[in-house]
């Protein structure tokens, strides 16, 4: 299915069935979260000609996390989506878990590509910009899900950490980092 909407953003889902396909996730009880990303030149002759861009993320057990568990013991449903991209071509291959989803050729030099799709009841949405946006606060890749970047999603080791697990979440899908991970080290304490 392809979606025509540009910035989709839905409401908390729960664990209803929508269309006779399950909802995956529901940000107070069991978030997405991100596995990898990967940007990767790969043109044969010309390196830079070619970008290999790729997301993993998974969709966490909402049973694991009610049973107390945390981290890796709670990832559930996870899948890959690969945008390979020809800047001098145009040619452009989205694939997700392995199977096509989209292809088509832009005119030579095109410098963005979005596209949009279904997975169940949920959007998603890729971003290239062939450019760095940081200018203009954006991604040069990103992936969406529901309206919600990639970047924004739980790391596996904050998985079974939220309110719902007694772990300081909330449900406004809050990304502060855990006190026990963070680049600062195990003793970290806020300065105030």
């Amino acid at each position: 299915h392809t979606f025509s909407t540009t910035n989709c953003t839905f409401p908390q889902h729960t664990s209803i069935t929508m269309n006779h396909q399950q909802i995956r996730y529901d940000l107070r009880r069991n978030p997405p979260y991100q596995i990898n990303f990967r940007s990767k030149r790969a043109g044969k002759h010309i390196t830079a000609s070619k970008r290999r861009i790729t997301f993993q993320f998974g969709f966490s057990s909402a049973k694991a996390i009610a049973s107390g568990q945390s981290e890796v013991n709670c990832r559930g449903e996870e899948h890959e989506v690969v945008l390979i991209w020809s800047h001098i071509s145009g040619k452009r291959e989205l694939y997700m878990d392995g199977r096509p989803i989209h292809m088509s050729k832009g005119p030579r030099g095109n410098t963005k590509f979005q596209f949009t799709w279904g997975i169940g009841p949920h959007v998603l949405k890729i971003v290239a910009n062939f450019k760095d946006q940081a200018k203009n606060f954006e991604r040069q890749f990103d992936l969406f899900l529901d309206g919600i970047t990639f970047f924004r999603f739980y790391k596996i080791y904050q998985l079974g950490r939220s309110s719902s697990s007694g772990g300081g979440g909330s449900s406004s899908f809050s990304r502060a980092p855990s006190k026990e991970y963070t680049y600062r080290g195990a003793a970290y304490k806020d300065e105030e």
